[in-house]
């Protein structure tokens, strides 16, 4: 991962190789993404853990090393080009737990907020009358 917070664009039948850190975070936004890796010595085999990260769920990676991403099965939403994956890299904290705690959370907390945000931008053009030529101006409605 080049950057703490990056966004990787999924489409139907790519397959994204990337090399994570320990307790990065993995996002699903727009169709399920399935996992493979990092690989893992178990005795004397070689295993691969696979996991499939449901849309708007997320997934922690205990160990670092090489990941693939992909589309997992027929399930997208739209054309299937929407598919993405938000990389978030663990939080240095100086060998605090606490803060490294705390960090993790803020950094939840933020994306959170964005991903609420956005949901709520696209309830109000969905639920805009068509033709009505109103724009999300990001003003708040008057509570009366």
């Amino acid at each position: 991962m080049e950057t703490p917070d990056e966004t990787l664009p999924l489409p139907r039948g790519a397959l994204y190789l990337t090399r994570v850190e320990a307790g990065t975070l993995l996002l699903a936004e727009g169709a399920d993404v399935l996992v493979e890796g990092p690989p893992q010595w178990i005795g004397d085999q070689l295993q691969v853990p696979r996991s499939c990260v449901r849309e708007g769920c997320g997934h922690w990676l205990e160990a670092a090393g090489w990941i693939r991403l992909s589309q997992a099965g027929d399930r997208t939403v739209g054309d299937g080009a929407a598919g993405r994956i938000r990389l978030i890299a663990p939080v240095e904290a100086g060998g605090n737990a606490l803060e490294a705690v705390l960090g993790r959370l803020r950094a939840l907390r933020r994306l959170e907020n964005r991903l609420l945000a956005a949901t709520a931008r696209a309830l109000r053009r969905h639920l805009a009358p068509s033709g009505s030529g109103d724009q999300d101006t990001g003003a708040r409605p008057d509570a009366t």
